[in-house]
């Protein structure tokens, strides 16, 4: 559309731009000030020039389609996409303890992020470990941080079916795996072929200093039992608080 059309269409009979002599504290470009004189003899004044407001905008698109894609990237079943506080029933101190140090980690992600602190959620099995861990990931998700959210076993799957996506390589979600806000690494377990321990090693050394989960239903003995899998431990629990929940399933309806 050309300005005399845009004029007519906005019902405008003039306009007038005067640089007002002060730039943007922030993006530090020279302020203008916009005058438009409408035909009803109103006028109506802006200041332009600042791209701050546009900039802001591009990186929230950016950040959604950044949220989107770990969310899609994830392997998480149907019963946990919606898992929360609320279905949860507490028995036991030391399940009310756990809930204490999710709503802390959830609140305080920002110097969780920052600091490159995360969680070991250990226990028996069918104990909440993966539900507690994917309450985290549902908070977190809806304040558009990148979290990535898989199973150990469909780590290593992907391993090989994003080799199509990754020109022949077989790492693709190793990389996602490296720089999301918060990887979660569900059922971690402590018997491994010679390949799996090389992988888990390589991603548990890349996430040291950056915020993880890990939930497993083995003990940290259990990983002790030889050099790789403590080399591996004693990576997973570098900043890391640990949860430990035995006992019955605390859902409700668990």
């Amino acid at each position: 559309m050309e300005l005399a059309q845009y004029m007519q269409y906005a019902k405008m009979k003039d306009s007038k731009v005067e640089f007002t002599g002060e730039n943007c504290e922030t993006c530090k470009r020279p302020l203008k000030k916009l005058t438009k004189y409408f035909q009803d003899g109103t006028e109506e004044t802006t200041i332009t020039g600042c791209i701050c407001k546009a900039t802001e905008k591009v990186n929230a698109i950016q950040n959604d389609l950044n949220t989107k894609k770990f969310i899609n990237a994830s392997v998480i079943d149907i019963e946990y996409q919606n898992a929360q506080f609320e279905d949860l029933n507490v028995d036991t101190d030391q399940q009310a303890k756990a809930i204490e140090v999710a709503k802390d980690y959830i609140n305080n992600f920002d110097d969780k992020l920052k600091n490159g602190r995360g969680l070991v959620i250990q226990g028996s099995f069918g104990t909440g470990k993966t539900y507690l861990s994917a309450i985290i990931r549902n908070a977190l998700i809806k304040e558009n941080y990148k979290v990535l959210f898989i199973k150990f076993a469909d780590y290593f799957d992907m391993m090989v079916t994003t080799s199509k996506d990754t020109d022949g390589k077989t790492d693709g979600i190793y990389y996602m795996a490296k720089d999301a806000d918060l990887l979660i690494l569900d059922e971690v377990n402590a018997e491994q072929n010679n390949w799996e321990a090389k992988e888990l090693y390589k991603i548990t050394d890349a996430r040291m200093n950056k915020s993880t989960i890990y939930t497993t239903n083995y003990s940290s003995k259990d990983f002790k039992k030889s050099m790789k899998m403590n080399q591996i431990f004693t990576r997973m629990m570098n900043r890391k608080d640990t949860i430990i929940l035995n006992g019955k399933d605390y859902r409700i309806g668990g």
